[in-house]
């Protein structure tokens, strides 16, 4: 069989692909259906059917969109998952709305959605029955003789029905893993793992299209000028190496994507505020849980003796923190065995500094927004800074305990 050259033949061989168990009563084929209620983009076609033309005779792609714009370059990316080895896309669709139910072709101000496209490998029982379904497609024919069915018979449109609802229910599990990581990785405070998947639909590997619903008209319309897209090469970056190892964003982290969305909407002030109110709120986790605890019972010999030591080091006795912000970063924490570098205490005291600013209102006008994302990406690095201290530790300490076991048993 030849394979298709350019878009417009890609898109001939989708439409003969997809007319088996074509409603008769509809005029338009499927292909043109999904284009013209805007469920997807010719490109977004091509390129699904060109990932297909691989070598490998077990992969499908489902498309979707998501309703929001996604910070990453049109380019083809890994993530992590249990099954299915998959790689993702992600196409920025401009829309815009003129009223709540109506959508025009101003580019001024318009909001995105994502057409993202998921390619799979796909595995176990669906594997083996995905040869013996192309067999039945090649055919055409509505059943198939596979060893690999119990009745000896494979239904093409039960298989269809049963991998396009598994790769579903795959996609928002890969989802609800990756947006997290995505979301602080590439500082997207707009971003959220959905709950269900819009105009989500499944093309095999000899490019036949599998629905399973309605083809309602989307609310999507192309605008007729489009800006430049931003670079997100470096997100695309710093986001591939993060999903290379099992990281995972911390909810400190997590929580100072509030402050990045403040900035975003215009409450720089605000996000300067946050900010300082999470990196506290950090540090006195981190103390009471690696400083408190072992002192309380290395004093529990002495009555009453840990209370007296935590009136004067933590609480007094209306149960306020003693400690400012900076004590705690800048005295406790090394006692811990967390210490800042010079930039990085340089960064905590200019952002204190600010926040008293705002906070005492000698800093009435709004800070400006590139300054408070500076600050977010400085309230990131400390607090990723002092995580990797402790994991430091708790390996040092590790190793130092299996060297001790190892040397009693010898």
């Amino acid at each position: 069989m030849k394979t298709p050259n350019d878009s417009e033949e890609i898109l001939e061989e989708l439409k003969r692909a997809s007319r088996f168990r074509h409603p008769k009563n509809v005029n338009t084929s499927t292909v043109d259906r999904l284009i013209e209620s805007n469920w997807c983009s010719k490109e977004d076609l091509v390129l699904a059917y060109t990932d297909l033309q691989n070598p490998d005779l077990d992969r499908a792609v489902v498309l979707f969109q998501l309703p929001f714009s996604m910070r990453l370059p049109d380019k083809w990316l890994k993530v992590r998952s249990e099954y299915g080895n998959p790689y993702m896309r992600f196409r920025s669709v401009p829309i815009s709305r003129s009223s709540e139910n109506e959508f025009t072709a101003d580019s001024s101000e318009s909001p995105n959605l994502t057409q993202v496209l998921m390619s799979y490998q796909l595995w176990d029982r669906r594997r083996q029955l995905y040869g013996p379904y192309l067999e039945a497609l090649a055919e055409p024919q509505q059943v198939v003789k596979t060893k690999f069915k119990s009745t000896g018979f494979l239904n093409a449109v039960e298989f269809e029905q049963d991998l396009i609802k598994r790769l579903r229910l795959q996609s928002l599990q890969v989802l609800k893993d990756f947006i997290p990581t995505y979301r602080v990785t590439c500082r997207d405070p707009f971003a959220f793992a959905p709950e269900r998947l819009d105009h989500f639909f499944l093309m095999v590997k000899n490019g036949k299209i599998v629905i399973r619903d309605l083809i309602s008209s989307g609310t999507v319309n192309q605008p007729k000028a489009l800006k430049p897209p931003p670079d997100y090469s470096r997100n695309f970056t710093n986001l591939r190496n993060r999903l290379k190892a099992p990281w995972r964003p911390s909810i400190y982290e997590t929580y100072l994507m509030e402050a990045a969305r403040q900035i975003e909407v215009g409450a720089p002030n605000l996000a300067m505020v946050q900010i300082v109110m999470i990196l506290d709120w950090f540090a006195n986790e981190i103390i009471e849980n690696h400083l408190l605890k072992k002192m309380k019972g290395a004093l529990d010999i002495y009555s009453g003796a840990y209370r007296l030591t935590e009136e004067y080091l933590w609480e007094d006795e209306r149960d306020r923190i003693v400690p400012s912000t900076e004590e705690k970063y800048l005295k406790y924490f090394p006692v811990i065995g967390i210490s800042l570098t010079s930039s990085l205490i340089g960064d905590l005291r200019t952002m204190l500094k600010r926040r008293n600013e705002i906070i005492h209102r000698s800093q009435a006008a709004t800070i400006d927004p590139t300054i408070a994302m500076d600050t977010l990406e400085a309230g990131m690095s400390i607090i990723r800074h002092c995580m990797d201290c402790l994991l430091k530790k708790n390996k040092r300490q590790k190793g130092k305990l299996e060297v001790e076991v190892k040397s009693d048993l010898e």
